[in-house]
């Protein structure tokens, strides 16, 4: 076992699957930070035709609104492994440790039958369109597997701080996975 994984209380297997979620979430945070670079300058591209040129362009708002829906689900993904997404704090303090234990693992199966929900039926609806946006003649599929691959994405991030020792599991606030492994 190495010196990190002994400092922080992990097996090498924990250590990696920590590296490997980490890395996983880090990248899903760089693409939605890109996929934002992209909606920034296809809107200010329409600003400009719009308002300079007087000719706005047609395919603008959708390519937009289909660039955020990956965002939102892309970095979701990356939220719920670094444990920032929304929660409801009412049940933090309890004072058993079993009881807490048993809330964690209940909240992570509860997260991951939803985000396999959203991986089988986004997936699914998402490879069946046959359909075109009208203004961008984008497919269908494109916006609509944002929802699977983001369900799909979500999925591996449970399964990973299922595996993980609550101890090792991020927390908002605190030492990013990549600093910890």
């Amino acid at each position: 076992m190495s010196q990190g994984a002994i400092a922080h209380g992990g097996s090498f297997v924990n250590q990696l699957v920590l590296r490997f979620a980490g890395s996983l979430a880090r990248t899903c945070e760089v693409l939605a930070a890109l996929l934002v670079g992209v909606a920034i300058v296809v809107n200010l591209a329409q600003v400009f035709w719009r308002y300079v040129l007087n000719d706005p362009l047609e395919w603008s708002e959708e390519v937009m609104r289909y660039t955020m829906a990956w965002v939102a689900f892309v970095a979701g993904s990356a939220a719920v492994f670094r444990g920032e997404h929304m929660a409801a704090g009412m049940l933090g303090g309890i004072d058993s440790r079993v009881a807490r234990l048993a809330l964690h693992y209940a909240i992570l199966l509860v997260m991951l039958v939803f985000a396999a929900i959203l991986a089988f039926y986004g997936t699914r609806y998402g490879l069946d369109t046959g359909q075109v946006s009208p203004a961008s003649g984008i497919p269908m599929e494109v916006p609509y597997l944002s929802v699977g691959i983001g369900g799909i994405l979500m999925t591996i991030k449970i399964l990973c701080l299922l595996v993980l020792p609550p101890s090792m599991v991020p927390q908002p606030g605190g030492p990013r996975p990549e600093d910890m492994a």
